[in-house]
């Protein structure tokens, strides 16, 4: 189900990274990217996207246990001209994020 959670965050990642090609810098805030941060997941909505960090961040709900009301963040990274994300969390236990969403702060 993590993966639902992180599928929530697909349209606003999409949106960032035609910003970024565009104007070859992520956008400053969700305004200029113009991100739609709804989301059609029963899992997973992105409520909060931070410029200055390139942080998408998703929370996740209708897991059951801890791991609802926690968040998972997208973190954009300029590699070699290119976005790369890397999936972690700053709240999320370990055990919940899976093998590929292991980046802690």
């Amino acid at each position: 189900m993590m993966s639902q959670v992180i599928s929530a965050g697909e349209p606003a990642r999409g949106q960032i990274e035609a910003f970024y090609q565009q104007h070859k810098r992520l956008p400053r805030d969700a305004a200029e990217a113009e991100l739609d941060l709804r989301s059609p997941s029963r899992y997973g909505e992105p409520i909060y996207y931070d410029g200055g960090r390139g942080e998408l961040r998703i929370v996740a709900r209708d897991l059951g246990g801890e791991a609802d009301g926690k968040s998972i963040v997208l973190r954009a990274e300029v590699s070699s001209g290119k976005l790369v994300w890397i999936c972690g969390s700053y709240d999320m236990p370990a055990k919940y994020r899976g093998g590929s969403c292991s980046w802690t702060p």
